[in-house]
């Protein structure tokens, strides 16, 4: 009975330590990477995806950037300077953050045609970041 005991702790353990402690994008290095890194990503995704269902690289960067002091300031550089996902995780940001400043952002999005490659689930997808910006707005982008 002891050897089997042990060997389910040796078996388990691991997978027990592996969910507790923060999430990975409350790691402070991370955050502090993460508006430069979400200035060039090519895809736009919250919630899980792919096969394994889970969180894309891109949306633990911008977890993580949420957690700086200056997160509204970071949010407006992406809109401004970054690709058209950056620019859609920035608006996400703002409406997250700072419902002002969203409403001030919101305009430039309204009509844009700029395409950007989304995921829901399994399904990858173009659209437009007018689009996107919209389900926003709306709320089911959360």
């Amino acid at each position: 009975m002891k050897p089997f005991l042990f060997l389910l702790i040796l078996i388990l353990g691991p997978l027990s330590t592996a969910r507790s402690g923060d999430p990975e994008w409350a790691n402070a290095k991370l955050a502090k990477e993460a508006p430069q890194k979400l200035l060039t990503v090519e895809l736009f995704t919250i919630g899980a995806v792919g096969g394994p269902g889970s969180i894309s690289r891109s949306e633990v960067w911008f977890r993580a950037m949420l957690q700086l002091p200056d997160a509204v300031a970071e949010c407006q550089k992406l809109i401004s300077n970054a690709s058209p996902a950056g620019q859609l995780y920035g608006l996400l940001g703002l409406r997250r953050l700072d419902h002002k400043a969203f409403d001030e952002a919101l305009p430039k999005f309204k009509d844009a045609k700029a395409p950007v490659r989304t995921m829901v689930g399994c399904i990858l997808t173009e659209c437009s970041t007018g689009a996107v910006a919209s389900g926003i707005e709306k709320g089911t982008t959360k």
